[in-house]
């Protein structure tokens, strides 16, 4: 049988409380023991550790070398356990208020189920959406706690983040139109279709027209806005393109039924989205956003996807913290 080659804690706490007040009487009274029962202990404690820890011949009792090398990093032991203990404990309490902020993509695909999963987890939950970079405001000036975002702040040494997914960039076409197999074809039917994109202030824009650079197209935007639900079904209606990620897909509503989706040709581009939250202050907060999130993706946007539009929850990728 292999020998334990580690200390229980409750033998260690009658060893601590003993070496403390040094009289088997007193350490009794203070664990709510009997002398008999702390001498038994420290008995036991020396015979598992093969070494004597107390003088006992002298009183008040004294530690030996062993002893006091054990009552120091013992402390040390204890504090960790105790620690711990109260860590477990807490993530099992629930959060007492959370200002949660959500980017337009993750409050119309994941958010609902999002939200439903932290009110059981918070006394009090408020929650702000709307355009990354106003969000990302929002943030820095303390008006939410946590921020769910394709923009990481990373300029900004005050926050901290958690990976959270990252998503394929995709082409969307209205329904119909030929599979492009070639990063050309592409191109030569962009250049006679108009584009429809996000306006000036939303993230998405800056990305899309970096990834338009990237395969060496300028094509001229015919009709900018602000939200997907408008962006798709403008696709759909003047038989246009543009370029989005699967949860943007999804906040369109109906007119999802009326576009294709393929991956650029040749090109793997993603966008990357975060939890982020001041740090040290929200670790607690991060995690507990972070397991809901990644549960809501996972188990209630992905199916639900996989149900009403086969093969778009492929494009979505959950990442490890």
């Amino acid at each position: 049988m292999t020998e334990k080659k580690w200390i229980e804690t409750d033998l260690l706490r009658v060893f601590l409380i003993v070496s403390e007040v040094r009289y088997l009487k007193e350490a009794a009274h203070r664990l709510n023991q009997t002398p008999s029962a702390v001498s038994q202990s420290i008995k036991a404690l020396e015979e598992h550790l093969k070494v004597k820890l107390f003088e006992r011949d002298s009183r008040p009792m004294t530690l030996t070398g062993p002893g006091r090398r054990l009552y120091s990093q013992g402390q040390e032991l204890m504090r960790l356990s105790e620690s711990l203990y109260d860590e477990i404990q807490d993530e099992s309490k629930n959060l007492s208020s959370l200002r949660l902020g959500l980017s337009e993509s993750a409050a119309g695909s994941y958010g609902p189920w999002l939200i439903s999963d932290l009110k059981e987890k918070t006394h009090e939950l408020e929650v702000q959406s709307g355009l990354t970079y106003p969000m990302s405001r929002a943030l820095q000036a303390d008006k939410i706690d946590i921020l769910l975002s394709p923009e990481g702040l990373f300029e900004n040494n005050s926050f901290e983040r958690l990976d959270l997914l990252e998503e394929d960039f995709l082409i969307i076409v209205k329904k119909g139109t030929k599979t492009f197999t070639s990063l050309n074809e592409f191109q030569q039917f962009a250049f006679s279709h108009p584009l429809i994109e996000y306006n000036k202030q939303s993230s998405d824009r800056i990305q899309v027209d970096r990834i338009l650079r990237s395969i060496g197209m300028h094509a001229r935007v015919q009709t900018a806005v602000s939200t997907s639900y408008l962006l798709v079904g403008l696709v759909v209606e003047l038989d246009g393109w543009s370029i989005v990620t699967p949860t943007n897909l999804w906040t369109s509503g109906h007119f999802i039924q009326g576009v294709d989706f393929f991956t650029i040709p040749g090109r793997q581009m993603r966008r990357q989205s975060w939890i982020i939250g001041k740090c040290g202050a929200s670790n607690r907060m991060r995690t507990v956003v972070h397991t809901a999130a990644k549960k809501a993706i996972q188990h209630n946007l992905m199916p639900k996807m996989d149900k009403i539009v086969p093969g778009l929850s492929s494009f979505i990728h959950l990442l490890s913290h």
